[in-house]
């Protein structure tokens, strides 16, 4: 009995190690924040004040995490590129207005850059599937933008959850946005983000998807997950962001950028 209770002890004990292991292994990995709508004096689950953003960068800035572009992951995931120490990728979903006007006089005074996943069926338009509508930017701000601050990426064309949808619906889907992007020659990112981080629930279906993405030239996908990406990435469409809110305190929001979601498996 003796020698058993040893061997479960150190079984126990090497299941233990390998699941820490694991876990730093994520710590070290690249981190993704996504953000959607910015406002001077309110915040919701979309919506993070200014002095929230303000503070989180701030914070990143001092704790030593350097800003890195969509591109530039790209680049380390498929060409092994060096990515400099403590990466953490911004990225900001339906191209509200408020991004440009309250968010890119935050990212410059930080030399951070964001990248914007465009729903283009809503652009000039407002985010009709949300509970609180906000206007999405114009055509002409899209033009525009600071390139040395913004990059801009796919998140559909019309907004859809890809969870139920057909795959010849989210071909169909995907194939629109691209053409919008190349019709009003705007230059993107070939890297896509889920509406609500939703990928089809049936498997022949999901891996349809990932067939059509590599089809198009699209080369990494993004879902929520609330985690941090390994180093080496099993699946490039299925990469993680972690969800940053207007509900969180600056404390939630620093144990989300050094952990993210706590699970060792």
């Amino acid at each position: 009995m003796f020698y058993i209770f040893i061997l479960s002890s150190l079984l126990i004990l090497s299941i233990a190690l390998w699941q820490i292991g694991l876990f730093l292994n994520r710590i070290k990995g690249v981190r993704i924040l996504m953000y959607h709508k910015f406002s001077t004096t309110e915040s919701d689950f979309l919506t993070v004040t200014t002095q929230q953003f303000e503070e989180q960068l701030k914070y990143l800035q001092t704790a030593g995490y350097q800003f890195i572009t969509s591109l530039e992951l790209l680049d380390f995931y498929t060409q092994n590129k060096p990515l400099p120490p403590k990466s953490v990728l911004l990225t900001f979903d339906d191209a509200y207005v408020s991004q440009l006007e309250l968010a890119y006089s935050i990212l410059k005074k930080y030399d951070a850059k964001a990248t914007i996943f465009v729903p283009t069926a809503y652009i000039g338009q407002g985010s009709n599937w949300d509970e609180k509508p906000a206007p999405i930017m114009t055509l002409e701000q899209l033009q525009n933008l600071d390139p040395s601050v913004f990059s801009l990426a796919l998140h559909t064309h019309t907004h859809q959850s890809y969870k139920k949808l057909s795959l010849s619906d989210i071909e169909k889907d995907i194939d629109t946005c691209l053409l919008y992007f190349s019709t009003q020659k705007l230059p993107f990112v070939p890297v896509f983000a889920y509406p609500y981080g939703a990928r089809p629930k049936d498997g022949a279906i999901l891996r349809g998807m990932k067939t059509h993405f590599q089809k198009r030239g699209i080369k990494a996908a993004f879902r929520i997950g609330n985690r941090i990406n390994r180093l080496i990435a099993n699946d490039l469409y299925e990469l993680n962001r972690i969800d940053i809110r207007g509900t969180d305190t600056q404390g939630d929001s620093i144990r989300k950028i050094h952990f993210g979601k706590i699970v060792l498996f």
